[in-house]
């Protein structure tokens, strides 16, 4: 196997400027001759990635088959066939991305974590390296409240949490669905992990209450749980100012459209998806 992999890297290699690139926030990403060479250029992230890869493989959970990795920073996975699901698509698949997020968040965990701790701390290092940059009323309102209200962060359950977790990341290949980009992926309140979905629900006009509905009981054909209006308004306060500091220090790249819509949320309190909660809640009591 080894010989075939380094046979695979010097081949890509040679044939690089005729691999196909896709599009990609932050990595480079390209496909060659039925393999995926995916090039994560923080260390970090690199061997975070790899590592769950692995794990997951072992577990029989669908995400991309790990060949190898080289140079500390590409990792090689089998292209599946099928195609990524576009973020203004996935109606017809909500219900079923809900019901792989639960699958996500049963995995066993094998140790655990403070999860208020580690908020605080890249809340922390987040504040200092937008302090500056973020507009002050922005700042200040956005730093007050996260402040207090991490403090008081209870965890519904730790789980296995993909953090990026939104349909552009999924692959649907003849009726099955993988997870793909887990570079951020780690054990956390499974709450979280609900964060990027919502948003993008919350976002986009194209997506309604039913929308919402069909991703919630998706996941509660799994797993129960209680969705908590309180609990989305933090992590997606959260979310938006992570985001947002991570674009002023340009580390990531959105287009001013979306930037406006990050700066909505830090300084109001109303979103589409608070009102669906409740609504979802009602209906539950009824």
């Amino acid at each position: 196997m080894k010989k075939n992999i380094e046979e695979i890297i010097k081949e890509y290699e040679n044939n690089i400027n005729n691999a196909r690139k896709y599009n990609s926030y932050i990595n480079e990403v390209r496909e060659y001759k039925g393999y995926i060479f995916k090039e994560i250029n923080d260390l970090k992230k690199f061997k975070n990635e790899s590592q769950w890869l692995k794990e997951l493989m072992n577990l029989n959970y669908c995400t991309p088959k790990i060949i190898g990795t080289y140079n500390q920073k590409i990792i090689i996975m089998e292209k599946i066939k099928g195609n990524a699901i576009k973020d203004e698509e996935a109606k017809e698949h909500l219900y079923n991305i809900g019901k792989l997020m639960a699958n996500l968040h049963n995995i066993p965990i094998k140790q655990k974590v403070n999860w208020k701790k580690a908020m605080m701390s890249e809340y922390l290092e987040l504040k200092e390296s937008a302090k500056g940059l973020m507009e002050n009323n922005i700042f200040e309102i956005s730093t007050g409240v996260l402040e207090q209200k991490l403090e008081k962060i209870n965890v519904s359950k730790l789980a296995v949490i993909h953090r990026d977790l939104r349909p552009e990341n999924i692959i649907y290949s003849e009726g099955k669905y993988y997870l793909l980009d887990l570079e951020s992926m780690c054990i956390g309140d499974r709450d979280y992990d609900f964060t990027r979905m919502l948003n993008l629900l919350n976002q986009k006009e194209i997506y309604q209450y039913e929308d919402f509905k069909n991703l919630i009981d998706g996941y509660r054909y799994i797993n129960d749980i209680e969705i908590s209006e309180g609990k989305w308004q933090l992590y997606n306060r959260f979310y938006a100012f992570r985001i947002y500091s991570k674009m002023l220090t340009g580390k990531i790249n959105r287009d001013s459209e979306f930037e406006e819509y990050l700066k909505n949320i830090l300084i109001t309190k109303y979103d589409r998806v608070t009102e669906w909660i409740k609504k979802y809640n009602l209906e539950r009591k009824i």
